[in-house]
């Protein structure tokens, strides 16, 4: 039982980072990105490419695996949801839509639609408290969630662009008038919200040991 109890905290660290970039995009623009989701599964995909396939090490993986669905965050506010600014909210819910579903079909087409496995980078057995066994890939994905929760706390309370995302977030046309560049704080957070998915995303993939595109 307490074997299930820390698999489920690890589980449930990886899935509050998705939730998380959710509700940062929602706070900011208004807007549910329905390719969360893919961006997530972009990240287990990339990150089996880029250990199992390049022999890249785990933690480079993840600070790769971060960058690119980061900047593929950016890609979808640019591209799909800012030119729907203006227009009915259920616009850009739908384009984010059409993202995810483009998103999935290149990663298949890329990558092909098999399950493959991921390489395990990490035990996952070697320690032993109270009877109950864990390994360090538990240790190190618990660790750097809650490192990732706490410098994104930091960062939205006392940094200069956290607290531009705050205002925006909280009436994004008085922050306008007080001179800060909307548009680019709304980047941001697609920006911060999709490198979390990524990170999510490589994090359930080394812990389940195998992924599916």
């Amino acid at each position: 039982m307490f074997d299930t109890l820390i698999a489920g905290l690890v589980h449930g660290n990886a899935y509050a980072l998705i939730a998380v970039g959710i509700t940062l995009i929602f706070g900011v623009s208004n807007v549910i990105n329905f390719a969360h989701g893919a961006i997530f599964a972009f990240g287990s995909v990339l990150g089996w490419w880029l250990i199992a396939q390049h022999g890249v090490p785990w933690w480079a993986a993840l600070v790769v695996v971060v960058a690119v669905t980061a900047l593929v965050g950016v890609a979808i506010d640019v591209l799909a949801v800012r030119p729907l600014r203006r227009a009915p909210a259920i616009a850009a819910l739908l384009a984010t839509v059409a993202v995810g579903l483009i998103i999935e079909n290149v990663v298949a087409l890329v990558f092909g639609p098999d399950t493959r496995p991921f390489p395990q980078v990490l035990s996952t057995n070697n320690f032993q408290v109270g009877g109950v066994r864990f390994g360090t890939s538990d240790v190190a994905m618990f660790a750097i969630t809650l490192l990732v929760m706490g410098g994104l706390w930091a960062f939205l309370r006392f940094s200069r662009h956290g607290l531009a995302i705050r205002a925006t977030a909280q009436d994004p046309d008085a922050a306008a008038q007080m001179g800060i560049g909307v548009g680019r704080v709304q980047s941001l957070a697609f920006a911060i919200a999709s490198g979390l998915g990524g990170l999510a995303g490589i994090f359930v993939g080394l812990y389940n040991s195998n992924i599916s595109p």
